[in-house]
């Protein structure tokens, strides 16, 4: 018998704090909506404010000609024991990948036309006149000058990173590059300057490589007399010759486009619309939790001052 009176009393209690809780709400409507509104019309604003991201991207694979590369095939076989599991074409994709990264590679691309002011004072972009707007107290576009000294590289350089990002499947070694920025022509136009010189680098570096051994090669081949090792030497001059003949012949030399890099249509952000619904739906949650926790205070006041 006690315990059924504990329970209607229970349910009784919680019943009341239930109905004090919608009359508190109900009292504090105009409050709520107020709040509300503020979230809104403030996430509203910010939308229209915020500087509007574009990012180009670009799927990539790396070139068979450097998957089956001179001297991958040996450290693919040693990861291999290893189970690493990683494939010739993870190996080069990663060594350019870490290129891409460099500072050295930056220090490169850097020196192009349009790169470092876009990096630096880019403001955002006229889609009439398709041209990039630029901070007037930190660039002027018009005597193509810098107002209070050029940038640092090393600014520039993590500004670089912050707008770049990179993505490799280890399984398919499929590259994603994507670069964000506030003119969708930089964008696209950036990341094309990027596949292009970390290719036109990587051929440059492998055809010296390549003169280099072969020269190392031929005077080896001309001191030595005995037949095998003339056979291993021709064999090693052959995959020299093979190695430069598709460095001066491929453009797509370690990476190759699946998918180009494209103008973007719609920006990445801001998404005004997730950000009026999420800011409005944040706003209902904190103007609820404001009212009942003000609620419950003044009745705290008032039962203590009585």
């Amino acid at each position: 018998m006690n315990n059924f009176n504990d329970s209607a009393s229970r349910a009784t209690h919680d019943e009341v704090n239930f109905n004090e809780i919608i009359g508190a709400l109900k009292e504090s409507r105009n409050l709520i909506a107020i709040i509300i509104s503020v979230f809104a019309l403030s996430s509203v604003i910010y939308s229209l404010l915020a500087p509007q991201i574009w990012t180009s991207q670009a799927l990539m694979t790396v070139s068979e000609s450097n998957a089956g590369s001179v001297g991958s095939g040996a450290l693919n076989g040693l990861a291999s024991i290893a189970n690493l599991g990683m494939s010739e074409g993870n190996i080069e994709g990663s060594k350019a990948l870490a290129t891409v990264r460099s500072r050295e590679f930056f220090n490169h691309i850097v020196v192009f036309d349009g790169v470092l002011e876009n990096l630096m004072a880019a403001k955002s972009f006229n889609h009439k006149s398709q041209e990039t707007i630029f901070y007037s107290k930190l660039y002027d576009a018009s005597s193509q000058k810098w107002v209070d000294g050029k940038p640092t590289n090393w600014l520039a350089y993590k500004k670089y990173l912050s707008g770049l990002s990179i993505i490799m499947d280890n399984k398919t070694s499929f590259i994603t590059l994507s670069m964000d920025h506030r003119s969708p022509l930089f964008a696209e136009s950036f990341l094309s300057l990027i596949i292009e010189e970390i290719n036109s680098l990587s051929r440059e570096r492998d055809i010296k490589e390549s003169e280099a051994s072969l020269n190392y090669l031929y005077n080896e081949l001309n001191s030595s007399k005995q037949s095998d090792i003339r056979l291993t030497i021709s064999q090693l001059i052959e995959s020299q010759l093979k190695k430069q003949m598709l460095a001066r012949v491929k453009t797509d030399y370690i990476l190759q486009s699946l998918d180009p890099p494209f103008i973007p249509e719609e920006r990445t952000s801001p998404q005004r619309t997730s950000l009026v619904l999420i800011s409005t739906f944040i706003g209902v949650i904190v103007a609820i939790l404001f009212t009942l926790i003000r609620f419950y205070i003044l009745k705290n006041l008032k039962k203590f001052s009585d």
